[in-house]
């Protein structure tokens, strides 16, 4: 971003701190990039109050190229402190656009995530993240061409070669960790014509009666959604989101639903976002329950590997009682798996090693 090249497109403004820069409903809309202090945007939402939506710091920006804020939403950005901040008006935006096409993708991005917002795909707390995937990429990948089981339309996607990946390691809760790749980047297969998306493994395998269910569910002018190249971190977040909510509308499989909310939980904490690694892999503790509990069509292993990662979700939560009580479940001699009989064994030691620690320091 060439700051000098947008300050001959705009102006620049100091704010005093609790001063509005922008106002969403203002007959002209406007970008603001801040360019020292910090600023804050602000929604209310049906007499709800007030809600921090994001801080903006400088180099960051607020507002968009289609102007937003003519929904329901109310969408105000306030100096925090003392702010410096250069504003663009609408007039300039498709110079903008030409000279800085970099920055143009991103408030379009940010747009894109506005519109899931408002369409509630993606939950109250999550931020819109920063990343792309690395070039590497390329060599673990092919394009695929499929057809999408709800449209009926084709469409090309990218799939992952996994005889060439080398497995580094594999965590307690079945992460799979692979040298210089990360497959769950990818794992989800979305349909750019009607945005049915379901993991890839699963995408083709939309049964008569499922489809009939779902038939009415029309996403097109709703949101607005292609995977880019490379692919970014927001839409990798936004595939396992729309997967989740194709499956709650089919309602079938709590298990998958869990693994959904598990693998957006790893998401989470890789970009450090604690806060939502909890409800994340809460709702995966949840739909795990469901599944362990009420399930009649798990086998036996199976049924260990979703004790273990229900022990495992405990375990993270401080529940020793019950992290312990599942782990023991998933040690099964008599036709179990003998490797998650080990990870078990190990794990309930650690577990106990834990809970001793934890009433030694109460």
């Amino acid at each position: 971003m060439d700051i000098n090249k947008l300050m001959k497109l705009g102006i620049v403004e100091k704010y005093s701190k609790n001063e509005i820069i922008i106002d969403q409903f203002a007959s002209e809309e406007k970008i603001a990039i801040i360019l020292s202090g910090k600023a804050v945007a602000l929604s209310n939402l049906s007499g709800q109050g007030e809600i921090v939506q994001e801080i903006i710091k400088p180099g960051d920006f607020w507002g968009g190229l289609s102007g937003g804020g003519k929904g329901s939403e109310h969408l105000n950005l306030y100096a925090l402190e003392q702010t410096i901040a250069l504003i663009l008006p609408r007039n300039k935006f498709e110079q903008l656009i030409k000279e800085e096409p970099d920055l143009a993708e991103r408030i379009k991005q940010r747009e894109k995530r506005g519109s899931l917002v408002k369409f509630s795909l993606l939950p109250e707390g999550h931020k819109g993240y920063e990343g792309q995937a690395p070039l590497t990429d390329e060599q673990y990948l092919f394009a695929k061409e499929v057809i999408c089981p709800l449209c009926g339309q084709n469409f090309s996607t990218e799939a992952v070669r996994f005889s060439r990946l080398k497995l580094k390691q594999v965590e307690p809760d079945f992460r799979q960790l692979f040298e210089d790749f990360e497959p769950i980047w990818y794992g989800v297969w979305v349909c750019p014509h009607c945005y049915y998306a379901n993991l890839n493994s699963q995408f083709t395998g939309l049964n008569e009666l499922e489809k009939r269910k779902i038939a009415g569910e029309k996403l097109e002018g709703k949101i607005d959604f292609q995977y880019s190249k490379p692919r970014l971190l927001e839409e990798v977040f936004t595939s396992y989101y729309l997967a989740l909510h194709w499956q709650k509308l089919i309602g079938k499989d709590p298990g998958l639903i869990g693994n959904l909310w598990l693998t957006l939980a790893w998401l989470y904490r890789d970009v450090n976002d604690m806060k939502m690694y909890e409800l994340a892999s809460g709702e995966a503790l949840e739909y795990f329950e469901q599944a362990y509990y009420n399930s009649r069509k798990n086998d036996i292993k199976q049924e260990q590997k979703l004790a273990i990662i229900l022990g495992e979700l405990y375990f993270r939560k401080n529940r020793y009682e019950e992290s312990l009580k599942l782990y023991q479940k998933a040690i099964i001699h008599r036709g179990g798996n003998q490797n998650y009989n080990r990870q078990a064994q190990d794990r309930i030691q650690e577990i106990r090693e834990a809970r001793k620690n934890a009433l030694n320091e109460k």
